[in-house]
């Protein structure tokens, strides 16, 4: 159904009159009101783009970062630690299945040292190569380490009086600012 607006031509004397559609009135009206769209630039294009990747990249290195979250801290366990007691491997791992992080335990040998479990934190930093934007992913060692004594090694440093010196030694070879052993 279409709806016709009648307008008075009162320019013309004598009794005139013009008979318009509305859709015709919108359509003029459209085109008065709506500017034309620039085009952006392609340059423009690419550059938002990288922006939104490095926003991105950054929220995920904020959340790496700041988050006391399992989905980035890694375990990893020397194998000397195991030969001590068969079970320790196995509950090690079961440990780790029960939290739904199986693939953050590692068992090394020797590469921290001699009965040593690390852990170290993902980190995330967003780079700029050729124009494009990369995430760049590392492993920052935690100031905190566990050192495993056997029982008669132990007794041997208490009787020497050489625990301290033993534990300064232990806390240089962790390599951290912050290094916060804990003697097992």
């Amino acid at each position: 159904m279409d709806i016709s607006i009648i307008e008075l031509d009162i320019s013309e004397p004598g009794p005139s009159t013009v008979t318009t559609t509305a859709t015709e009135e919108v359509a003029k009206d459209d085109d008065k009101q709506q500017p034309k769209r620039k085009r952006r630039a392609k340059e423009e294009i690419e550059a938002e783009k990288m922006e939104k990747e490095v926003k991105r990249i950054r929220r995920e290195m904020n959340s790496a970062k700041n988050s006391k979250c399992e989905q980035f801290l890694f375990c990893y366990v020397d194998r000397s630690v195991c030969l001590l007691d068969d079970s320790i491997e196995q509950e090690l791992k079961n440990r780790f299945v029960e939290r739904a992080v199986p693939d953050q335990l590692a068992f090394v040998d020797g590469e921290y040292g001699f009965g040593k479990v690390i852990w170290k934190r993902k980190r995330i930093d967003a780079i700029i190569e050729e124009g494009k934007v990369k995430s760049l992913q590392t492993m920052d060692p935690e100031g905190c380490f566990i050192h495993v004594l056997e029982g008669g090694a132990f007794n041997q440093l208490i009787k020497k009086n050489e625990f301290q010196k033993f534990v300064e030694n232990v806390s240089k070879e962790h390599k951290h600012c912050r290094s916060l052993p804990n003697i097992v």
